[in-house]
């Protein structure tokens, strides 16, 4: 279930699997390869390559987690979690306890962007993990089900604004950052 895709600066392409909790690395010259797998990659959506290696969202978590140059995967930053005993993610499927949804990822002046289906909202994320606060709230899956859907999103820099597609609504939000 191969969800989101990104290149870092070598020209690697990294894409997750957050049905098998997988992340794969596909090399320059076209050559795949399992870069983590298992329960501790936490069933991965997002995802960042960067200097300091790969980070992404846990979809079916509630936390943006980290690969390290080591090979150990830690926790960046955890979200707040809601009661989700009455959600589910199909009809007679209920969200395990703590999942958020969490699906876009990205970057934006040192901090980290994240988007919830559950929740609606957009987070971000200062450089300590701990500093979160909501930048943007849609109708999200505990308002009224089905949820709008922030799902992945990208900033526009030259622009200063966030794109934001809500999938089930079918729309895209253009969001201009405060200065």
């Amino acid at each position: 279930f191969l969800n989101d895709v990104v290149v870092d600066n070598d020209g690697a392409a990294y894409l997750t699997d957050n049905l098998h909790s997988a992340i794969f690395v596909v090399d320059p010259e076209g050559r795949a390869s399992v870069l983590a797998a298992g329960a501790q990659v936490g069933n991965p959506n997002g995802i960042l390559a960067d200097e300091s290696g790969v980070s992404w969202v846990t979809f079916f978590g509630h936390e943006v987690r980290r690969l390290k140059r080591s090979g150990k995967i830690v926790t960046e930053a955890s979200l707040d979690t809601i009661d989700v005993s009455g959600l589910q993610l199909a009809p007679g499927v209920p969200l395990p306890p703590g999942a958020l949804l969490l699906d876009g990822y990205g970057r934006f002046d040192g901090s980290l962007l994240v988007s919830s289906w559950v929740t609606g909202k957009v987070y971000l994320v200062g450089r300590s993990g701990t500093d979160i606060e909501t930048l943007v709230e849609v109708k999200g899956a505990v308002n009224s089900p089905p949820p709008e859907g922030p799902a992945d999103l990208n900033v526009d820099q030259r622009r200063n604004r966030l794109l934001l597609p809500l999938f089930n609504a079918n729309q895209l939000l253009i969001i201009p950052f405060k200065d």
